[in-house]
């Protein structure tokens, strides 16, 4: 399961690296990684967790993770709303999002 996640994010990251190399994201091309690669780890994060075959450390990490989606959680909204109101999100919004959306890429990819 947890390789599942980790190449999904790798070619959410790879795809995300060919179509911008030069290239600036619009804040709505930000939200929409920052949604998917949210969506991605939440998905696999509730399935570790009613998994009943699932092991008590895989239990552990999937609530690691929960903990972090949660935290992430207000933030995003915050961020896409700001975007679907038609106003570009502030310098610390984004890089608070872009830090915590790091720390769930690097949980998902089994960093720590």
């Amino acid at each position: 399961m947890y390789k599942k996640s980790a190449i999904i994010l790798v070619f959410v990251v790879f795809l995300l690296g060919c179509a911008t190399a030069g290239q600036q994201l619009t804040p709505k091309q930000q939200a929409t990684i920052y949604m998917q690669t949210y969506n991605a780890v939440y998905d696999d994060t509730m399935r570790t967790m009613q998994n009943p075959a699932a092991t008590p450390a895989q239990k552990q990490i999937a609530l690691q993770k929960r903990a972090l989606l949660t935290e992430i959680w207000p933030v995003l909204k915050i961020y896409v709303a700001t975007v679907e109101g038609g106003a570009i999100p502030s310098a610390e919004l984004e890089a608070t999002l872009t830090a915590l959306i790091n720390q769930l890429a690097t949980f998902a990819t089994g960093g720590k």
